[in-house]
């Protein structure tokens, strides 16, 4: 039986499916940015957020592919693990964020009042298309 024991060349796979992850991070945060930026006021905390996020990102894979040309130089290679720590860190809060916005709103939108039978008022799950009217 005979071994080789010459090295295998797999640098260059890792780093095509690098490559692609890092695309498919950047076009997701990228779409969701625009979305965000639809769906609240410019100036909005998640609209600001979700740019920050989309700033780190990019900076985030400029780090990678620099890391790479750099032949791993210590600096570049730590930077980009900061920013990959920041970019996580930002994507959990923003994600808490919105799930939090989104429990108030359910909570809001989710029961309505009613009268019962004597007369008193009831809090009750809202059925599809029920809105609170106020009547005077």
């Amino acid at each position: 039986m005979c071994h080789s024991t010459a090295p295998r060349d797999t640098a260059s796979g890792f780093t095509l499916l690098e490559v692609l992850v890092a695309l498919s991070i950047v076009l997701l945060v990228g779409a969701l940015a625009w979305k965000a930026r639809g769906e609240h006021r410019p100036g909005s905390l998640v609209a600001r957020l979700t740019l920050a996020w989309l700033g780190l990102i990019c900076l985030q894979a400029a780090l990678g592919a620099s890391t790479v040309w750099s032949n791993k130089a210590a600096d570049v290679a730590t930077a980009h693990v900061m920013v990959g720590a920041l970019s996580l860190l930002t994507g959990t809060i923003l994600s808490g964020l919105m799930v939090t916005r989104q429990a108030h709103s359910n909570t809001d939108s989710e029961y309505a009042l009613s009268l019962g039978e004597t007369g008193s008022a009831i809090l009750q799950p809202a059925s599809v298309g029920d809105r609170l009217r106020v009547v005077p």
